[in-house]
C-alpha cells in the first residue's frame, strides 16, 4: 500500500494562503482602477471635479469580488452547470448570485452613504434595491425602477436615432 500523503504544514498552508489573497486582490484592482481613471476621464471631459472620497464606493464594488471568489469557486467545482442544468446546482447558484448581487449593492449602497453622502432625495432602502438587484436581468424584467428612463432607437432616414 502506499505512503499517504502528509498534510501541509501550517506555515506552508498560511503562505499559500496570503499569496492567492494577494494574487485575488490584484486582479480585482484591476477594473477597480478602470473604473477610477474612467471617472476621472468623464471628470476632465465635462469640466467638473472628482472628490477623491468619491473613489471609495466605486473601489470597494470592486474589491468585494476579492473574499467572495474563493466561495463561487468552490461552489463552482462543488456545483458545476454542464448542460442539461442539474436542478441541485441551480438551486445552489441561484440565490448565490441574489447573495452576490445584494452584498455587492449593500457594499456599494453603505459606502456610497457613508463616505460621500449618498444620493439625498432618494431613502437608502429604496437606492440600496436599485444597485442591488437593478443590473440583474431578471430584476430588470421585473419591473426595477432605473435611475433614468428607457430611449427608444427608431430609423429616421436610415440612420438609427435617439426617441423621446
Amino acid at each position: 500500500m502506499p505512503p499517504t500523503p502528509a498534510a501541509p504544514s501550517a506555515p506552508a498552508h498560511h503562505a499559500r494562503v496570503r499569496r492567492q489573497g494577494a494574487i485575488l486582490v490584484a486582479v480585482w484592482l484591476v477594473p477597480a482602477a478602470f473604473m477610477a481613471l474612467q471617472m476621472f476621464a468623464t471628470a476632465v471631459i465635462n469640466g467638473t471635479p472628482v472628490p477623491p472620497r468619491a473613489l471609495v464606493p466605486a473601489l470597494a464594488e470592486w474589491l468585494i469580488w476579492v473574499p467572495l471568489t474563493p466561495v463561487i469557486m468552490r461552489l463552482a467545482r462543488r456545483y458545476p452547470i454542464a448542460w442539461p442544468p442539474a436542478a441541485k446546482s441551480l438551486v445552489v447558484h441561484a440565490p448565490g448570485i441574489g447573495a452576490a448581487a445584494c452584498l455587492r449593492g449593500t457594499v456599494y449602497a453603505g459606502a456610497t452613504y457613508l463616505v460621500v453622502g449618498g444620493p439625498v432625495r432618494i431613502p437608502f432602502g429604496s437606492y440600496l434595491w436599485r444597485v442591488s438587484l437593478a443590473w440583474l436581468p431578471i430584476g430588470r424584467s421585473c419591473g426595477v425602477p432605473s435611475s433614468r428612463p428607457a430611449r427608444r432607437w427608431t430609423t429616421r432616414g436610415g440612420q438609427g436615432t435617439r426617441g423621446p
